[in-house]
């Protein structure tokens, strides 16, 4: 049975609190100075809902709750407790990230048994940071968590901690129903692992006792939430639901990561380094990608080279193998499944710094993860190239890093200071449209300067118009690609129950019936598409269709991403503009 407590990892306890506080600064120092490239409308991701919910919203009533009901509610406490300000989002994000990091870190220490191989490898995910989109927050904070809980329990299986593990997987679930499916199959190959890895035979009892704990503290925590779905929508409409609109998200293609190892360019980061140039971005992911694949299969394969070792020799299987195993496996899994392109690597890229930092220390210098010293000699030849592989991959690693981090300015910091200001008022403003639109920039806008301005000025024009435009108590029916951040900034909640048009979500002539009922009892002034013409969207309804045609019109100047409603008296004039005004 391992015998030391993952949360006090191998090595002098000072060293490894200051590498973590290092990786905790670092981390969180560059998501601070690279937070002028983080408001996109992807990173909004939750804080449509969040403004329903603040508004009086009932979701799976007023609103179709899309599978992110924890997450939703976090995002609206944050807007809570700062007063409607972007930062209470991003310092949701932000300070997940950094414990993700942190936690990660102090795996790799306990994987490696070594601060200093840790701290090498957390340098590239610190470094990928700056190019993350920080709303994959929950992936990259409740991973390492959750690996962190079932090594403990590898540890020391008890019924505290396997009904712990048990809340764990349920608040994942919570905030996003499919990184509970993976930290529940996480689990589960935890309690497989602890009685392959203890000394002696559990019994049946141990284990049903277990098991029971952690379903019954699962199951606690997520029967409020089960019994609100059902008395509303209904449990099984709102999984056929659910899992309709992920095929339509993520699709049903049969794409396999794992192929890319077939075009992998080994040589490529390192040749372009020599010739002192990064490689382009997209190189540079791909290489991150490949990379990322390979960390996971190489220890497993190590891993299972000590087992059969040892059972040629007719010993125990080393214990340090169990946790590698552990953690080799999930991450081969959840690469498998969230790669649906390179630059997903940077989910995954703490955890998998974490099981590299265990190549770059050889096996006879390692300290053992149960902390009783190797009884086998260095083999320098194995040394020597276990060293030669980690030292190459991690060089391409953060070659590539470096380049795909480039666009977000983190090689020149200089750069950064003049984006501090700017970007720290956007966070701050309240509201947050007067962070995305000032009234004294608005007023250069006007129909004879209009062909001036880009296409991003002119979102944020119409952006403003409808914050400035709509009554309380108006809604607004919202499609385009990712029209998350629509909402929040306008401050009105969505109307027709979701903003998934675009993606042909509950086109069916029942849902769309639904949907149109909703929508015809709401006070909606405002139909607005962020990518293609709002027609377009909604050609896949055509009851909604012909309704928007018969009681909306576009105003001059909207390219047929605006339409108002024709029944509205106006009140006045949106001044740069003279769109119709409905305050």
């Amino acid at each position: 049975m391992l015998t030391e407590s993952p949360g006090l990892p191998p090595g002098p306890p000072v060293a490894v609190s200051l590498g973590a506080v290092l990786v905790a600064v670092l981390t969180g120092a560059v998501l601070v100075l690279t937070a002028y490239d983080q408001f996109y409308d992807t990173n909004f991701y939750t804080l449509w809902e969040a403004a329903a919910l603040l508004a009086g919203d009932h979701p799976y009533k007023d609103f179709y709750e899309w599978g992110v009901p924890m997450q939703a509610v976090f995002s609206a406490a944050g807007q809570w407790a700062l007063g409607n300000r972007l930062l209470g989002e991003f310092a949701l994000q932000w300070l997940s990230i950094i414990c993700g990091a942190v936690v990660s870190f102090r795996l790799g220490v306990r994987l490696a048994g070594s601060t200093v191989a840790s701290l090498v490898t957390a340098c590239i995910p610190v470094v990928l940071v700056a190019a993350t989109p920080t709303y994959h927050y929950p992936k990259l904070v409740f991973y390492p968590i959750a690996i962190w809980l079932a090594w403990r329990y590898m540890d020391r299986p008890t019924v505290a901690v396997s009904a712990t593990l048990g809340l764990t997987t349920a608040v994942a679930f919570l905030f996003r129903h499919d990184h509970g499916v993976y930290i529940g199959g996480l689990s589960l190959f935890a309690f497989v692992l602890a009685g392959a890895s203890a000394p002696a035979p559990r019994g049946m009892r141990a284990l049903l006792s277990h098991g029971t704990a952690y379903a019954a503290a699962a199951l606690m925590l997520l029967m409020p939430w089960l019994v609100f779905v059902e008395t509303s929508e209904g449990l099984a409409e709102y999984v056929r639901q659910r899992l309709a609109l992920q095929n339509l998200l993520v699709g049903t293609g049969s794409y396999w990561p794992y192929r890319s190892l077939l075009d992998m360019n080994l040589f490529g980061p390192l040749r372009s380094a020599l010739d002192w140039r990064l490689p382009k971005p997209d190189d540079g992911v791909t290489w991150l990608q490949q990379t990322a694949l390979l960390v996971p299969l190489v220890s497993l394969l190590l891993a299972g080279s000590d087992i059969l070792r040892s059972r040629r020799r007719r010993e125990a299987a080393p214990r340090e193998v169990y946790p590698v195993i552990l953690v080799g496996a999930f991450l081969a899994v959840i690469d498998n499944r969230l790669f649906r392109e390179p630059s997903y690597v940077l989910v995954v890229a703490p955890l998998t710094a974490a099981l590299a930092a265990r190549l770059l220390v050889p096996r006879g210098r390692r300290r053992p993860i149960d902390g009783v010293p190797s009884r086998r000699r260095l083999d320098v030849a194995r040394a020597a190239v276990g060293w030669g592989v980690a030292g190459f991959m991690l060089a391409g690693a953060g070659v590539s890093a470096a380049s795909f981090s480039h666009r977000t300015g983190i090689l020149t910091p200089l750069a950064l200071v003049g984006t501090v200001r700017p970007t720290w008022a956007r966070l701050l403003a309240s509201p947050p449209i007067d962070g995305l639109l000032p009234l004294d920039v608005m007023r250069q806008y006007g129909p004879t300067n209009w062909a001036d301005f880009g296409s991003g000025d002119r979102v944020r024009l119409r952006i403003r118009y409808m914050h400035d435009c709509a009554r309380p108590g108006d809604r607004l029916l919202l499609t385009g690609s990712t029209p998350f951040d629509v909402s929040y900034y306008v401050g009105r909640s969505i109307a027709g129950g979701h903003l998934y048009w675009h993606q042909r979500w509950r086109a069916g002539p029942e849902d769309e019936a639904q949907s149109l009922a909703l929508l015809a009892r709401q006070a909606v002034p405002f139909v607005y598409s962020t990518t293609d013409p709002v027609l377009d969207d909604f050609a896949a309804y055509p009851r909604i269709l012909a309704y928007l045609m018969e009681h909306y019109a576009e105003p001059e100047g909207a390219e047929g991403r605006l339409l108002v409603d024709t029944r509205r008296v106006a009140t006045g004039r949106f001044d740069p503009m003279g769109w119709p005004c409905f305050r």
